[in-house]
């Protein structure tokens, strides 16, 4: 494996030695995407997780428009950023698309070494969970900003309807 240059690159390593982010590190394999290819898929067993050390890649959500399936973009992740926190966590399911929006390098490591790794350093394991929540709370927010938009957008169409109405 080609050297990290910072123990604390990644978002999931912050707050570990360096030492415990190489013994991680080194349980990884490098990459190499090209621009347009899909490197998780919705729905799919998660058995990796990939830490983008270069590149941009593309989350997408599946949705149903007009009876036609279509992929939206819900973050766009670059350089130490996270994919594939679903490895680490039951039911090991994808949920979410991503996608290689330029050539990308990735950092692909097991999901089931670094639990082995997590479970025989508790102190690791839950600084990586801690950051992990971080990352999972970052994404809601941003689905649930989303969201409220769609809302507002659907209540202003409503506005002239008789139930907006005050008497």
């Amino acid at each position: 494996m080609t050297r990290i240059e910072s123990p604390n690159q990644f978002v999931i390593f912050e707050g570990l030695t360096a030492q415990d982010s190489d013994a991680i590190l080194q349980r990884g394999e490098v990459i190499t995407v090209k621009k347009g290819t899909r490197v998780i898929e919705a729905g799919q067993p998660a058995s990796a997780l990939l830490l983008v050390r270069s590149g941009k890649i593309e989350l997408r959500f599946n949705l149903v428009y007009f009876n036609e399936s279509i992929e939206a973009c819900l973050e766009i992740l670059g350089a130490g950023e996270v994919i594939g926190w679903s490895a680490l966590i039951p039911p090991h399911k994808y949920t979410l698309a991503g996608y290689a929006t330029e050539d990308s390098e990735l950092l692909q490591i097991k999901g089931s070494s670094l639990q082995d790794y997590c479970d025989a350093h508790p102190r690791v394991g839950s600084t990586v969970m801690g950051n992990l929540a971080r990352i999972v709370s970052k994404r809601y927010e941003i689905t649930r900003q989303l969201l409220i938009g769609e809302i507002q957008r659907d209540l202003k169409k409503k506005e002239g309807h008789s139930l907006w109405k005050s008497d």
